[in-house]
This record gives C-alpha cells, sequence and structure tokens, in this order.
C-alpha cells in the first residue's frame, strides 16, 4: 500500500493489479437515491443501513410503521421505500414515498491495527 497524497492511497499486487482508496464519500451529495430501509421485528427502530461504502444509524422511526413480529429465531424486518441523500460526510436523509424523513448520522470506518 503506498499513500499517494494526503486523501489516496493505492494498493499493487505482484501481477500490476492496482486498486485505488479514497476517503472520500461516492456519491454526489445532495442526490436522492432510491433507497429502502427495514423496520426491525418487534417494534419501530430502524436497523443501520449501509449506503455508499458506509453504514449509517438512525434513532428516529417512521410514524405508524411497525416490524413484523418476532417469530421462528429469524431476523425479519418491513422494508420502506424511499429515497437516501447524502448531506455531508457524516449526515444523510431518508424520505419515504409516504413522505416522513429520517435524520442518519454516518458511523464510524471500522479500521485494523
Amino acid at each position: 500500500m503506498t499513500l499517494l497524497s494526503p486523501h489516496v492511497a493505492a494498493f499493487v499486487d505482484h501481477a500490476g493489479n492496482r486498486v485505488l482508496f479514497v476517503d472520500q464519500v461516492p456519491g454526489t451529495l445532495n442526490t436522492p437515491y432510491p433507497f429502502a430501509v427495514g423496520v426491525m421485528s418487534g417494534g419501530n427502530q430502524i436497523g443501520d443501513v449501509h449506503f455508499a461504502g458506509r453504514r449509517w444509524h438512525t434513532l428516529e422511526t417512521l410514524p405508524g410503521v411497525t416490524g413484523p413480529p418476532y417469530g421462528n429465531g429469524q431476523d425479519r424486518s418491513t422494508n420502506v421505500g424511499g429515497t437516501f441523500t447524502i448531506v455531508d460526510a457524516d449526515r444523510g436523509v431518508f424520505r419515504s414515498y409516504a413522505g416522513a424523513v429520517l435524520q442518519f448520522t454516518a458511523l464510524p470506518q471500522a479500521g485494523c491495527d
């Protein structure tokens, strides 16, 4: 791995294949992308979502939407369609097709030591 600039690193294997790593949020800011969130079983909590190479979290809920009941030990959820918009590197917004809005924050990326 070679650091090419403060924000770009490159990995080159023995065969010459090259992979660039850039520390910026993928996707275009302030552009709504079609997306669905899952309301977890047994309540109204929204599960963490993976989008644009990041993991996003919210403590908010969707009015009137509950997840399926617990059953058979399976993790299930109720999917709600809408759009996800990246506001900045740390904030995102989900808008359901019914008009509800959820604020998300990006969780720190896991690293290795």
